[in-house]
């Protein structure tokens, strides 16, 4: 029974430190700090090392800031949001702050449990994440799509290309437990100088 007991003592110890080497450590604020003053460069794969005002071209300023957990991955991203054009996502890895780009009308409806509501235009809403792409030197975030359904606006009593009633639209939709949206807040020099103020916490089930 001693014998036993220490197995799984020793298993339950190796797996712990397993998932102790697997985990990222939350990234020191600073860094992001440094990334959005221009003090520092972040990487980009397909702009290389660069810094925030340089990689941006005709885009715009960056107008808005929200810190949040895309992935779920239990550390936060900072996410920047170029005049309504282009959002960044910066992610801490390895020392490293890394960047992925998206289109607004992908990354407008973040929700507070990571997933993103979008809206394209006629027939085309839907639901998708942020999962982690990993390669030999670098990370990214990349968008996966989950599932769609058409806009109730120009396609009434409509679901998966079949007719329904409105009752069953309503029970469907809400069986997907939409989310709020997470919180962006001004890209002014004061928010950077509070970033670990703005984060806005992750759902899970427990809370």
């Amino acid at each position: 029974m001693k014998d036993l007991v220490a197995k799984i003592i020793i298993m339950l110890s190796v797996i712990l430190l397993l998932s102790a080497c697997n985990s990222q450590p939350e990234a020191p604020i600073s860094l992001f700090q440094e990334v959005l003053r221009n003090e520092r460069q972040f990487v980009c794969g397909w702009l290389g090392p660069a810094y925030l005002e340089e990689s941006t071209g005709e885009l715009g300023p960056p107008i808005s800031i929200a810190v949040f957990d895309m992935n779920g991955d239990g550390t936060n991203e900072v996410v920047v949001n170029f005049n309504n054009t282009i959002i960044y996502v910066f992610k801490y890895y390895n020392g490293e702050i890394y960047a992925s780009s998206f289109t607004y009308r992908i990354m407008n409806g973040i929700m507070t449990d990571g997933r993103l509501r979008l809206g394209f235009g006629r027939g085309d809403f839907g639901i998708g994440e942020l999962i982690i792409a990993q390669g030999a030197s670098d990370i990214s975030l990349i968008y996966s799509f989950l599932h769609g359904w058409p806009d109730p606006r120009y396609y009434p009593n409509t679901l998966n290309d079949e007719a329904i009633s409105d009752e069953e639209f309503e029970i469907w939709f809400a069986s997907l437990n939409l989310k709020e949206y997470i919180t962006w807040h001004p890209f002014t020099d004061k928010n950077i100088e509070n970033l670990a103020l703005l984060v806005t916490n992750r759902y899970t089930p427990n809370n």
